[in-house]
């Protein structure tokens, strides 16, 4: 059996001083090099995950615009109803609407 440790997004800006400072993200990150230098050994292979940010991605306003080319405002709510896979045509004009609860609705 294999042992493999995954660190989820560390990033230097978590940290005391950092743009999105997270209390504990210094421990956080001494504990980890701790586990790292206990179970080194045993470790087979560390895995690092990046969190990238896009601005084409979904959860992003620019991936998401109304009939008349409008992205919505920051921190906007976006609920889109879809059956199946969304498609292509995916716009705020469908977005959180009654009449749209039903597969195919317009």
């Amino acid at each position: 059996m294999s042992t493999a440790l995954l660190l989820i997004d560390p990033q230097v800006d978590f940290h005391e001083g950092g743009s999105l400072a997270v209390p504990g993200a210094i421990e956080d990150a001494q504990r980890i090099a701790g586990v790292i230098e206990a179970l080194g050994a045993s470790i087979d292979a560390i895995y690092v995950t990046l969190d990238t940010h896009q601005r084409t991605h979904i959860a992003h306003g620019l991936f998401w615009e109304d009939a008349e080319g409008e992205h919505p405002a920051p921190f906007s709510i976006i609920r889109y109803h879809f059956c199946g896979s969304l498609p292509a045509e995916a716009s705020l004009d469908r977005i959180d609407s009654r009449e749209n609860a039903q597969c195919g609705g317009r």
